[in-house]
């Protein structure tokens, strides 16, 4: 097994020489079985153990053997302890995903202070067989069905090489002591109950079970390369990003078969899963304005393009007052402004309406600055009657996303401008006016 762990390690390249590696130690027989197989093996570690307090004092007492196991084997240990329940409950997520983040976020600041260059965790072919499964129950594109991929960025799994059962021989051979979680025989948790109730019932109906998964997941994981050379050429002609939105070309998209998985592979890191992307596929010829969600970010079918956008928080409803000598706010919206004495000769107004010039005589200070609301008007400069701000944004082709990021600015009760779109003919700059208001809107 020693030779197998360091052929592993040379073909899938987890490690150069000389190189450090910290090691994720439960106590459970599958981390000491991987801590003495890099040990044996000559390789420089470090250890850590999280203790999550999820199991009272069984949880304290793999601290104790993690300790003494680290000072029996002259190893230098980290330990750190999480109120992992508080953690849940604060973030709205699963214990099983608060352990995660915790101990993830742990190890890469650990990574850094002790200048490993990666982190290996004990997962075996077993775990990637119970990954293919849990990813198909809850819903996943063909990247999911592939498992455990033996590195990814930092993170190494060197034992996927092996099962369950070479790793409990392995500890049998070589006299290693190790912890058993109580937890692990529970059926509560869904990869419990795939480990315990689903894959011995396919185990009976196919001894060879686990070695023709392996070998189909290898397929699927050749198959994900395939749409991962279409899907990276549809990313190059179809999509394109900036500080707000992320876009894609949904005539460019349409060149691209087949077109589910493409899109797929475009929006599924976004958390829209298998079935979303059906949906949507779906709504690509059903006209624009189509909206759809996932848990952290919106998607609109836009005329002829498809707009993502990560989930927004809503502005605040006072309004920013703005002060003439302060020149400079960020938030809500990033305004720049000056007093000019007048325009220079010879000058032209940009054209982008990122800059806007207003006749500073007919300003009310403090302004007002607020996003733009049902009912607001005014008078778009070079025209003569009140027109609706909402009337105007459809004639600018505003999309509905972009609309939540409109802001007006007043003077009094008036709109003076939309900066970033455009100034208000009543404060129109007159001939000869001695002093200038400029206003220029970042990005």
């Amino acid at each position: 097994m020693l030779a197998d762990f360091k052929k592993y390690i040379a073909e899938h390249t987890l490690l150069e020489p000389g190189q450090k590696v910290l090691l994720g130690i439960s106590g459970g027989v599958d981390s000491v079985v991987m801590a003495h197989l890099f040990k044996e093996s000559g390789i420089k570690t470090e250890w850590a153990h999280c203790n999550f307090h999820l199991r009272g004092q069984e949880s304290d007492g793999d601290e104790a053997f993690v300790r003494k196991l680290a000072a029996d084997w002259d190893v230098p240990l980290h330990c750190i302890d999480f109120n992992t329940k508080l953690y849940a409950e604060k973030h709205g997520i699963s214990i099983q995903m608060a352990a995660r983040e915790l101990r993830f976020n742990w190890f890469d600041d650990l990574m850094v202070q002790q200048h490993c260059n990666s982190v290996a965790t004990a997962h075996h072919s077993g775990d990637s067989i119970e990954t293919f499964f849990v990813n198909i129950i809850r819903g996943s594109g063909l990247k999911g069905l592939t498992g455990i991929a033996p590195k990814n960025g930092n993170i190494i799994h060197p034992l996927l090489f092996c099962n369950r059962e070479s790793i409990l021989e392995y500890a049998h051979k070589h006299n290693l002591s190790y912890r058993e979680d109580s937890s692990n025989a529970s059926t509560k948790y869904m990869r419990n109950s795939i480990r315990h109730e689903l894959m011995p019932l396919l185990q009976k109906l196919n001894p060879s079970f686990d070695r023709r998964m392996l070998e189909n997941m290898e397929l699927l994981r050749q198959s994900w390369e395939l749409q991962e050379q279409i899907g990276e050429q549809a990313r190059k002609a179809c999509l394109t990003s900036d500080e707000y939105f992320l876009e894609i070309s949904v005539p460019q998209l349409l060149q691209f078969r087949p077109l589910q998985a493409v899109l797929h592979y475009l929006i599924g890191d976004y958390g829209f899963s298998g079935r979303d992307v059906a949906h949507i596929t779906n709504a690509l010829n059903a006209g624009s304005g189509k909206l759809f969600a996932s848990s952290t970010h919106r998607l609109l079918i836009d005329r002829d393009r498809i707009l993502i956008e990560p989930l927004l928080q809503e502005h605040p409803d006072n309004a920013v007052l703005l002060e003439e000598k302060t020149g400079e706010i960020k938030k809500p919206i990033h305004l720049k402004w000056e007093m000019m004495p007048g325009l220079p000769d010879g000058f032209s107004f940009p054209k982008d309406n990122q800059t806007l010039y207003l006749d500073a005589a007919n300003l009310k200070w403090p302004l007002k600055l607020r996003q733009w609301q049902p009912g607001d008007s005014f008078v778009p400069f070079g025209m003569t009657g009140r027109k609706k701000i909402s009337d105007f944004l459809i004639d600018e082709k505003i999309n509905r996303f972009e609309k939540e990021n409109v802001f007006v600015l007043l003077s009094g009760n008036e709109v003076c401008c939309i900066p970033g779109y455009r100034s208000s003919e009543l404060f129109r700059i007159m001939k000869g006016s001695p002093t200038v208001f400029r206003v220029e809107f970042g990005r």
